[in-house]
């Protein structure tokens, strides 16, 4: 009976993605099929919670097409806009750096979270890093963890809105991988192009590079690209499968009644994390202005989001991919190497926070 009803929900699970994948794409919305397939399963869930998961194969093969994918929009011509506007580049990501930090001292001084705690868990440098870093530094992992899902709900709720809103305005008139695809299919192509993806993402989870699976094929193929060696995408349909898996896989993440464990610091982790939103969206603005970029292209690459979320919708509306890539790996990395001796820092430097009276702890 339980592989009757296993296979059941996993059936019912595909029928809600495909739905919610082709009501997305009527409705025009850009990443139709990461988008729909993403909030569709994640309502079925939070609306009829099930401990439910993709297999981890299937997910690493998804995110490594994506990343094989993010190579062929990272030309020479691209690089060099970066090249020029590094200087801004860089006090952007500082400026959301600080965000990020000031957002967690505002919970560590209005919960009962300690600093350590709400710092990590408001730094955008992905769950699976800042659990990591939280074990290492004697923080609640749990509570980071519990954190970072909850960001990147609603930094995807507000950007699927942003995403329908204003990405139509801010595409250009051809998609930005038909350019790779124009050069036709070989032998020849089609075997650089598995090496890029199969190697590179092998040497991503090596090299314990950032979101290795999808960074390592992104830079292999970039460097690929640039000796002059031919790797188009990987086909319109498999790139299809592989955004619905990985939109199926952040649905199933979507655990609402988890929410219960967090109540107490519900609303002031949402006021933060809002206004850190804004923050970056402002940043954004000046991304798009110093390098004569657009908004949404701007806005993805400064948003809070997982970097794998912001890469698919980059692809499929046209954004600047290789500007939203370099932005958000280098703002990882730094939060990563940064992160240990910047709260060593704050603890030296503030008071232990008040105790927190009994009566908000019921």
């Amino acid at each position: 009976m339980q592989t009757s009803a296993t296979i059941g929900a996993w059936l019912l699970l595909s029928a809600i993605a495909a739905i919610s994948g082709l009501g997305f794409a009527w409705l025009g919305v850009p990443a139709a099929w990461f988008l729909g397939p993403m909030m569709g399963v994640g309502l079925w869930v939070a609306w009829q919670p099930r401990q439910m998961a993709l297999a981890s194969w299937l997910y690493t093969i998804a995110q490594a097409l994506v990343g094989g994918a993010m190579s062929t929009a990272i030309t020479p011509a691209a690089l060099t806009v970066l090249l020029e506007s590094w200087f801004p580049i860089l006090l952007i990501i500082l400026l959301l750096n600080l965000a990020s930090v000031g957002a967690g001292l505002f919970l560590a001084r209005t919960t009962e979270l300690d600093l350590v705690t709400a710092v990590l868990g408001t730094q955008p440098g992905g769950a699976p890093g800042m659990v990591a870093l939280s074990e290492a530094l004697g923080a609640d992992s749990r509570l980071v963890a519990l954190m970072q899902s909850l960001r990147i709900m609603l930094v995807l709720g507000t950007l699927t809105l942003v995403t329908l809103l204003v990405a139509p305005a801010a595409a250009l008139p051809s998609p930005v991988l038909l350019p790779s695809a124009a050069a036709g299919w070989n032998w020849i192509a089609i075997g650089i192009s598995t090496a890029i993806i199969g190697i590179g993402g092998w040497l991503g989870v090596r090299l314990h590079l950032p979101a290795g699976v999808l960074i390592g094929p992104a830079i292999l193929g970039m460097l690929a690209g640039l000796a002059g060696l031919p790797h188009p995408a990987p086909p319109p349909l498999l790139l299809t499968l592989a955004y619905a898996l990985i939109g199926v896989q952040i649905g199933l993440q979507f655990d609402l009644p988890a929410l219960h464990t967090a109540r107490r610091i519900l609303l002031p982790f949402t006021l933060s994390t809002l206004l850190l939103m804004g923050v970056a969206a402002g940043a954004g603005a000046v991304l798009a202005y110093r390098t004569d970029g657009d908004l949404f292209s701007g806005y993805l690459a400064t948003t809070p989001g997982g970097l794998n979320v912001v890469t698919i919708i980059a692809l499929e509306s046209n954004a600047n991919v290789a500007l939203i890539l370099t932005l958000s790996l280098l703002r990882f990395i730094s939060i990563v190497l940064l992160s240990p001796y910047l709260i060593r820092w704050l603890q030296h430097i503030l008071p232990p926070p008040a105790p927190v009276p009994p009566t908000l702890l019921e």
